[in-house]
């Protein structure tokens, strides 16, 4: 599973990325734009990136979007006019993953609570990783 999130709100973007309950992988982002759609695609597109390590051709991967709109329009039942450069961006990289994929509509996503709950590191500037906070959180 492939959760996204963006708070606008908060100045954050992150995605939590995991397999069988077990968290593999997070990232909280200061966010890159004022605009929550364009947010979530740049979100998107670095998980999917992240992703790729971890999926094989067997797999079936779910993408959590917490923007009915963007799921509609990722999902090919909607078709798009705004943000054509950011859904290239999205779509490009999802041909290079070797596996099956669908795209959920989540009004609040598993990664929005991580997001929310995880304070930017003033050292690393625009990002910090999630791991450990990620373990602390899923024990409590």
């Amino acid at each position: 599973r492939l959760s996204i999130a963006a708070l606008r709100v908060k100045g954050k973007r992150g995605f939590v990325i995991e397999s069988k309950g077990k968290t593999l992988e997070a990232f909280v982002h200061k966010s890159s734009s004022f605009n929550l759609k364009e947010d979530i695609l740049i979100t998107l597109t670095d998980g999917l990136r992240a992703i790729k390590p971890y999926i094989k051709h067997e797999d079936i991967l779910f993408i959590e979007i917490q923007n009915q709109h963007l799921q509609q329009w990722l999902s090919g039942m909607v078709e798009y006019k705004d943000y054509v450069e950011a859904l290239d961006s999205v779509f490009e990289v999802l041909e290079t993953l070797d596996c099956r994929y669908r795209f959920i509509f989540i009004k609040d996503p598993y990664a929005k609570k991580v997001v929310s709950q995880t304070k930017l590191s003033k050292e690393e500037g625009n990002g910090s990783s999630l791991l450990d906070v990620i373990k602390e959180f899923e024990e409590n």
